[in-house]
């Protein structure tokens, strides 16, 4: 039996239709009830619901003549990721844990009765992870019995009560469950992942548990991100909301450092599951690498050029608040120096990037000399990356946002170095950061696709824009192609 809990990461679910569908379902108990108002209320009060009360900037009042409460659901970590972003599903309720009082979702007030519920991944991403559900619930009604009943949601669907209250604590001196009969009714508030603590666990163990945030193997605002991308691979392409939109926008303005003003018209979302794992499968190796250098850190970008100081992506989202619903910081790991950077190109090879990942020529394959070196070019300014997207028919531009894997910079203030991947290499570094004669634009060049995860594709409305100055070719070179470093073939 674990003696406590350790809790590893909380999401917060705010759905407006899910939500809306919620509020509407509580009126139409009030009216139903309305004849017969008071109802009984739970005695003792739910625990849940007292510890909510004395927290109440962080919970909202409930109506509690509606028994209205907050419960805990215990489930998988996908399944809850499922639920948050689908709802309930009643018709599956139960399947894996019997139906004591019918089919419905079971809820409990104490945690601990919950936990029991609960299940981990053994040998997958969420091995020794587990998952609660904080929920909102409106009870209504409830039908009290102390005995098993497999028929109490009769009692439900003939309109006589809202819920069931299986009262085991008076009975059998366990605890109480709740039982809802419809996914209206609930509203899943907080997704709550944590680890069992045992006698046994050592307490540097545990403490390890905490020392840094815990990831989630996809970003929690992905349509896929309850999927197992190992078993269940997808890839699809998803137009933003609105709000994603807004966010977007303020982002591609505070990084536009140029003339005339830009305007987001569309963005999608991309999720890849076989990208995103090469992606993923490169920062762990990161992230080995620099466990075997115990007492070494890379440089950041600002470390290197405290002129122009933190890349402005990272900049602006860490200091907005609530950006992990859209566009998450959360998941990106600064002490492997990864960032979300812009890439322009056509909306040709976007499309194509997003389907089969950046295509980076090597050896013989390379047609041009790159200013810094092959490799993917990005940029944090988004006027630089302007200049590398080719206009559309109708004049849009189109740029990536992309994850972006730097690792331990190679840092050159040279205006041209075109040896630099050779330079890097002999540095045993992960990428170029380039910032020609300590004036910018800053360039992030990496040797490798799996260093780039392609995330959002945005088209853009360019107006009144003067593009800046191509950079000379430096020395005594009679000709260099300064391209995006990234080559499609037709």
């Amino acid at each position: 039996m674990p003696q406590s809990f350790k809790v590893r990461r909380v999401v917060r679910v705010e759905d407006s239709e899910m939500w809306g569908r919620y509020v509407d379902k509580r009126e139409a108990i009030a009216r139903r009830r309305a004849a017969e108002m008071p109802i009984e209320q739970l005695k003792p009060p739910a625990v849940s619901n007292e510890v909510a009360d004395k927290h109440r900037q962080t919970f909202e009042p409930l109506d509690l003549e509606l028994n209205e409460m907050y419960l805990w659901h215990g489930t998988n970590v996908r399944k809850a990721l499922s639920i948050a972003q689908s709802d309930f599903r009643i018709d599956l309720a139960g399947s894996s844990t019997g139906t004591m009082y019918g089919l419905g979702a079971y809820f409990a007030e104490h945690c601990t009765k919950a936990d029991e519920y609960a299940s981990d991944e053994p040998g997958g991403y969420y091995d020794g992870v587990f998952s609660l559900l904080l929920c909102r619930v409106c009870l209504g009604k409830f039908y009290y019995t102390q005995v098993r009943d497999t028929e109490a949601g009769s009692h439900v669907r003939t309109g006589a009560f809202d819920s069931t209250v299986g009262d085991r604590l008076t009975k059998a001196d366990t605890f109480r469950e709740f039982v809802l009969y419809d996914a209206d009714a609930i509203y899943p508030e907080y997704v709550v992942l944590y680890t069992r603590v045992y006698a046994s666990d050592a307490p540097e163990t545990v403490e390890r548990l905490t020392k840094d945030l815990y990831h989630l193997q996809l970003p929690v605002y992905w349509a896929n991100c309850h999927k197992d991308p190992v078993h269940q691979p997808f890839h699809e392409q998803f137009l933003v909301a609105r709000y994603t939109v807004t966010l977007l926008q303020e982002l591609a303005t505070a990084c536009f450092k140029g003339t005339g003003t830009i305007e987001v018209t569309r963005a999608k979302r991309i999720e890849n599951s076989q990208v995103w794992q090469k992606y993923v499968q490169r920062k762990r190796a990161l992230v080995k690498e620099i466990q075997k250098r115990p007492g070494i850190k890379f440089q950041t970008a600002r470390d290197l050029d405290n002129t122009n100081g933190e890349i402005l992506t990272f900049s602006f989202l860490s200091n907005r608040d609530s950006t992990e619903e859209c566009v998450s910081i959360t998941n990106l790991e600064e002490p492997l120096n990864e960032h979300l950077l812009w890439h322009g190109t056509s909306k040709e090879a976007a499309e194509k990037i997003a389907e089969s990942d950046f295509k980076i020529p090597v050896g013989k394959d390379m047609k041009h000399a790159a200013r810094f070196g092959n490799g993917a070019y990005l940029a944090e300014d988004l006027e630089k990356s302007l200049t590398y997207a080719e206009p559309t028919n109708d004049g849009t531009r189109v740029v990536l946002l992309c994850r972006t894997l730097c690792g331990d910079f190679y840092y050159t203030e040279r205006h041209t170095e075109i040896n630099a991947a050779q330079l890097r290499d002999a540095q045993a570094k992960h990428s170029v950061l380039a910032n020609p004669e300590r004036k910018g634009p800053r360039e992030f060049i990496v040797p490798t696709s799996d260093q780039v995860y392609p995330e959002f594709i945005l088209e853009l409305d360019v107006k009144d824009w003067v593009p800046p100055p191509p950079a000379p070719a430096a020395g005594n070179s009679c000709f260099l192609f300064i391209m995006l470093g990234v080559a499609w073939d037709s």
